[in-house]
């Protein structure tokens, strides 16, 4: 990644990043980041701006997240740094298919960063487009001949169990969107991460999607009952309404793996 012009703005996104890891924030710190970004503007106006838009993430304000990442990429257009952060940011506050389309710009613009395919194969997988994350993997070992990508287990076991019920990506995509959308539109509690796992009993198997919140538990139990309603509906076909579920689980203290 493009080494960041001020130590400053390094520190910033750095505490930003740590309590975006967080389902409680510390106000009084974020207060202090907002302001401390703001001292910033002078000296760099567009990485002031991404600090702002970042923070901004934090408090689920999403016309501040875009009005400050549009005055950071106007300033400074094609810059693969403010991207990524921007695909970071989009990605924490649900906006899954926005932020693959953000890094594979980034990536586009550097395709020998080995960390931006890697953003964008997992921001592809998250977005439920999973072919479209393996036909991605040739890239990376090329890039990274040494070093297998991480979760090449994970994608291989995904496309299996949906090319086996003849799901195809744009259904798990589908659900993705709903799940998102259903969380975000609330404004009330912020998104960990979302993931997909093969669950089973003695009798079948199914494709789970579950997307972490930072609320109590009666607020999932409603949450989840709206879900259901929504994955109730004609968009998803009876025969394959039985092989997928989604649904939100409550977002665990100290979890190092932020969507």
């Amino acid at each position: 990644m493009p080494p960041v012009a001020q130590t400053k703005t390094n520190e910033l996104v750095s505490q930003l990043n740590q309590m975006a890891k967080q389902p409680d924030i510390d106000q009084l710190q974020l207060h202090r980041v907002k302001a401390e970004a703001k001292t910033l503007l002078q000296a760099d106006a567009a990485e002031a701006h991404m600090v702002l838009g970042m923070a901004a993430s934090l408090e689920l304000d999403y016309e501040a997240i875009q009005s400050h990442f549009d005055a950071a990429t106007k300033l400074r257009p094609g810059d693969t740094y403010l991207l990524a952060n921007l695909c970071m940011t989009l990605s924490r506050t649900g906006f899954i298919d926005r932020a693959r389309d953000t890094i594979s710009e980034a990536y586009r613009l550097k395709p020998s960063d080995p960390e931006l395919l890697a953003l964008l194969i997992k921001r592809t997988l998250i977005s439920g487009n999973f072919h479209d994350a393996f036909e991605l993997i040739p890239k990376w070992n090329a890039l990274c001949p040494d070093r297998e990508y991480e979760s090449i287990i994970s994608i291989k076991k995904l496309i299996s169990f949906i090319d086996q019920f003849e799901i195809s990506d744009s259904i798990v995509n589908w659900i993705q969107r709903e799940t998102s959308k259903l969380a975000r539109d609330g404004r009330e509690y912020r998104i960990n991460k979302l993931s997909y796992t093969i669950m089973h009993d003695e009798e079948s198997e199914w494709l789970a999607c579950e997307c972490e919140l930072a609320a109590p538990v009666d607020y999932i139990v409603g949450i989840n009952k709206k879900l259901a309603g929504v994955l109730a509906g004609p968009d998803l076909p009876d025969h394959i309404a039985p092989m997928l579920a989604s649904l939100y689980v409550p977002w665990e203290p100290d979890v190092d793996n932020a969507a």
